[in-house]
């Protein structure tokens, strides 16, 4: 199969009309621009408005699209940032980047768990980041600035409510907060990810050209080190829970690990019900039913993400897994 450059020959839209890639590209430049422009506002809306964009300009084009999608979604973003006077353009910049990944993963056909995952971390590497220097700006390290900033929250719905009751959870959830204000950041980027999902997903529905990079949730895959992170950040909390000395850093990176690497097993597990009921001839409803059954599961007993842990390395759906583990790379075989 030839190559396709930019402002390659054109292809039939939903309709069966002849569509121009000219036209597709300035379209995609506009939802980057918009995407961009409102990332400094509504940062969930830019990662959706940027992953959409980014795939009307890059399918089927060469490098020289995919650079100016990337360069009018930060050109739209860094504006966006200094006219919202949000602590720092950064925080503009990275949920419109996050958009532009993810639909550029998706058009080259390199979209997987592994990618995904990385993509997330670091988004949450680039949100610590900024906050800890604008802890720096103002003397205070990152970690003193998030307890303080919690410390105040609570204090302030302890005064509302006015009951000891009150002011005992709020200090709970402070001390829960010191720990785990790592995964706060993590649970920003993935909304931000998610976000972008939906873009490509809008982008690769049926009926439409770019139904030929959709990809099939089903076959989520995790990647290896991932559960190797889970089972030692596991190892690690039990320990702890033994009373083996350990050090206090080693026990707060090992819990914020053992929560996030969970979350990507609970995807997992969730893909492995999807499969299981689609196998089994239940339609998307029920499969919808099916994952929302699991996750309240999992809230009071841990089952998807031990499901999803096994399912890792037994490989209970009969996966192909050839080099990094993708799901759209199986697309065609897996169907």
């Amino acid at each position: 199969m030839s190559s396709q450059k930019d402002g390659a020959s054109e292809a039939p839209d939903a309709s069966g009309r002849r569509a121009r890639p000219s036209d597709d590209f300035r379209l995609g430049l506009a939802w980057c621009i918009a995407g961009g422009a409102v990332s400094g506002f509504i940062p969930l809306l830019a990662g959706f408005a940027c992953s959409y964009g980014t795939c009307l300009c890059c399918a089927g084009r060469g490098r020289k699209a995919s650079l100016g999608a990337i360069a009018a979604t930060v050109a739209a973003s860094v504006v966006a940032g200094i006219l919202a006077a949000s602590g720092s353009v950064s925080e503009a910049v990275l949920p419109a980047l996050a958009g532009s990944v993810v639909g550029l993963l998706v058009t080259r056909k390199h979209l997987s768990a592994n990618a995904l995952v990385l993509v997330a971390l670091g988004i949450t590497a680039g949100l610590i980041g900024t906050d800890a220097y604008i802890s720096a700006q103002a003397g205070m390290s990152l970690a003193e600035s998030e307890s303080a900033f919690y410390q105040e929250l609570a204090d302030a719905y302890a005064a509302s409510v006015g009951s000891a009751e009150a002011q005992g959870a709020a200090q709970a959830i402070v001390g829960l907060m010191e720990t785990y204000w790592p995964l706060a950041y993590g649970i920003i980027s993935v909304c931000y990810c998610l976000s972008a999902w939906l873009g490509a997903v809008l982008f690769t529905r049926p009926g439409t050209p770019g139904v030929t990079y959709a990809v099939s949730f089903r076959d989520f895959d995790a990647p290896l080190w991932v559960l190797i992170v889970l089972v030692a950040g596991f190892v690690v909390d039990v320990m702890q829970r033994k009373g083996i000395a350990l050090p206090q850093e080693l026990v707060f990176v090992a819990a914020n690990l053992l929560q996030a690497m969970r979350f990507i097993a609970v995807l997992q597990g969730i893909a492995l019900i999807v499969w299981f009921l689609a196998e089994h001839g239940v339609g998307s409803f029920g499969q919808v039913l099916g994952a929302f059954a699991g996750v309240l599961l999992e809230i009071s007993f841990l089952v998807l993400s031990v499901f999803g842990l096994v399912d890792g390395f037994a490989n209970f759906r009969n996966l192909r897994r050839k080099g990094i583990r993708s799901y759209q790379y199986r697309t065609d075989e897996s169907k």
